[in-house]
């Protein structure tokens, strides 16, 4: 069936909606602008905007017998500008529909729309809760689920987290398995408890979680439209510590697409593999990289480290038989 798209902008924005996603969602590189090949029609890029850390904003139309990504195609047809188009879904949708508190204390936003988590886009929404709660912070796991509580209720917190990470896993259109809060200034932010919070260790391996699982699916999409091999991103952690970390591989003799990892491993056959810091890597190595304009960031390996350079990284990492 055809899709009929409004012809005029007085037709199309009443059915603008805003829509918050992954950054590797949709999942087709063809119409994202980092991903775009050379041969595709950049009038097919979606309109996408970066929210937070690997989650963007996108914007849908929304008719009756359809749903539908905004492309740049249909912003020029309209002529308006993506800032226009951005203000105005934000316009059309209701930011309280649904909202209901549980009886653990959670704020539930439980609205019929199937936008539940675009709420967590419009300017302030979350910040609008400090009137209730002393510092709010929100989880989205999936499209259809936007629950708030309170940083200062370690129990609500608690149960965010449970609900955030079981959501994530199982949702049908997984968002996030990281809590988010309002800066100083209102505007949402990654949660970040204090270095001595109980739940700072699981708030990080969140954030770990939703950077792999980001990798892994940018690493499936991309593997048959680049030529460099793309490291695999390893999510681990450490049961009694509870602290976690990810890494890639750089093996001699592969051009590679590294990903931005706590860690990245180097191999060669001449000598025992060596474990770095991915800042120190960056900071020494600049010359020996390209970062590419993918989403999330990989480095393009340009040249592997002369024999000054390895004797200097493995000064300054671990090595490992």
């Amino acid at each position: 069936m055809k899709i009929a798209i409004p012809d005029t902008w007085l037709e199309a924005r009443n059915h603008l909606l805003p829509v918050l996603r992954r950054a590797t969602d949709p999942a087709d590189p063809m119409l994202t602008p980092a991903h775009l090949a050379s041969e595709a029609n950049p009038e097919n890029i979606l309109i996408r905007r970066p929210f937070l850390p690997l989650l963007s904003q996108l914007l849908v139309i929304d008719r009756r017998e359809y749903r539908t990504y905004v492309k740049t195609k249909h912003l020029h047809r309209w002529e308006v500008t993506i800032d226009e188009a951005f203000q105005w879904a934000a316009q059309t949708i209701d930011p309280t529909d649904g909202l209901t508190r549980r009886s653990d204390g959670l704020y539930h936003l439980a609205s019929d729309d199937g936008y539940q988590s675009s709420r967590l886009l419009l300017s302030h929404w979350l910040n609008a809760f400090t009137s209730h709660l002393a510092r709010p912070v929100a989880a989205v796991p999936d499209a259809r689920v936007l629950l708030v509580g309170d940083a200062d209720d370690v129990q609500q917190l608690e149960k965010l987290v449970t609900l955030a990470d079981h959501g994530f896993r199982n949702g049908g259109k997984p968002i996030s398995p990281v809590l988010y809060g309002p800066d100083k200034d209102g505007a949402l932010i990654v949660w970040r408890p204090p270095k001595d919070h109980p739940l700072r260790p699981a708030q990080e391996f969140a954030q770990r979680h939703l950077a792999a699982y980001e990798y892994s699916n940018q690493r499936y999409n991309l593997s048959e439209l680049v030529e460099e091999e793309i490291a695999k991103v390893t999510l681990s952690r450490n049961k009694a510590t509870r602290r976690s970390f990810t890494y890639c591989r750089w093996k001699k003799g592969r051009s590679t697409l590294l990903a931005q990892t706590d860690y990245i491993i180097i191999e060669s056959p001449e000598a025992d593999d060596l474990v770095l810091p991915m800042t120190v890597f960056l900071e020494h190595c600049p010359d020996l990289l390209r970062r590419t304009e993918f989403e999330p960031t990989l480095y393009a390996t340009l040249s592997w480290p002369p024999p000054s350079k390895m004797t200097r990284l493995r000064q300054l990492g671990t090595t490992v038989s």
